[in-house]
């Protein structure tokens, strides 16, 4: 009812349709009928696709979530705007609680398909590693002829309430059609090359987690916050698996580690302890390689240089599947 009334709703399980199908549809004017479509497309709940002429309505879960927040974000004169916001962090919260429950809990994410992975962050993979182009997303940048970066929806509320100190403005996409809706929808902007890369250093640097969709075709990357993000928080808080580990996973050398906890401070997966070594009174960094996703977030900061990633995970553990995801 916040986003759609029952009347509506019908009119969206019609979609897609033209404008002219919808009027049809309905017994109306085509000028009432885009009006209508584009109240629609405003709320976020159906969007134009632009290739075919037809309105359609967003039935990926995912992909509504995205949309819902992005809309509700960026209409500052929304009545509703607010609890928009705050009824997908409650469903986030509810989600937590409801996987926490469920018992026994697969070992692994979902077999290999179209859902979330972890990449590394560049800057943490020594230049003697080979990388993979699809897991390389310096090299997916370069390969790429559009750019645009919208705020991350995860975030949105945390960020606004004040619980959230990580950049915003972080998750790209790089599909053409993608970033003329963005364009179009005022919910991102389209940026450079030279912007992207220094966005996805920077995200990096707060150590947020890169995550794609999908196997060797990749049209976006999501920077996460693991405080907020709706896969990777509630993953962490329930126990139940949702999100891929990359190919990588971090290793340290207890030698050159000083204590300094820095790592445990960054890693979203709790996969890193401190622990007693023999012969030393500082505790040392431990990492448990079945929390460990191999972001690498633990390896940037780290200043003795005791962490590094390496490869444990054969090329065939990323499918080679295009997104599934709906494109404008």
């Amino acid at each position: 009812m916040k986003l759609a009334t029952p009347e509506e709703g019908e009119m969206l399980l019609a979609l897609p349709a033209s404008v002219k199908e919808f009027a049809e549809k309905f017994n109306m004017s085509e000028e009432e009928a885009e009006k209508k479509l584009n109240d629609l497309k405003w709320k976020g709940v159906a969007m134009f696709l632009k290739k075919k002429g037809q309105y359609a309505f967003i039935r990926n879960a995912g992909q509504f979530h995205d949309t819902a927040l992005q809309a509700a974000w960026n209409h500052l004169d929304e009545p509703i705007r607010g609890e928009i916001l705050e009824i997908f962090e409650w469903h986030r919260q509810e989600t937590i609680e409801k996987l926490a429950k469920i018992e026994p809990k697969p070992k692994e994410a979902p077999p290999p398909g179209p859902h979330f992975r972890v990449i590394p962050i560049r800057e943490a993979v020594k230049d003697d590693i080979e990388m993979l182009h699809y897991e390389d997303i310096v090299t997916t940048l370069k390969n790429a002829t559009d750019f645009c970066v919208v705020n991350c929806p995860c975030s949105m509320y945390r960020v606004e309430q004040g619980l959230c100190d990580k950049p915003l403005e972080i998750c790209m996409q790089f599909t053409p059609g993608a970033v003329i809706y963005a364009e179009e929808e005022k919910v991102g902007r389209r940026i450079t090359l030279e912007e992207a890369l220094e966005i996805q250093r920077r995200a990096g640097e707060a150590g947020l987690v890169p995550t794609v969709f999908g196997g060797d075709k990749l049209g976006l990357v999501c920077n996460c916050c693991g405080d907020c993000c709706s896969n990777i928080s509630v993953q962490v808080q329930s126990g139940y698996p949702l999100v891929e580990k990359s190919r990588y996973q971090s290793f340290v050398d207890q030698e050159l580690c000083n204590g300094c906890q820095i790592c445990v401070e960054r890693c979203y997966f709790k996969a890193i302890d401190m622990v007693k070594v023999p012969g030393t009174r500082i505790l040392k960094a431990s990492i448990d390689a079945e929390k460990c996703h191999g972001c690498g977030a633990c390896v940037v900061k780290c200043p003795t240089e005791a962490l590094t990633l390496k490869v444990v995970r054969p090329k065939e553990h990323i499918p080679l599947i295009e997104m599934a995801h709906l494109q404008p």
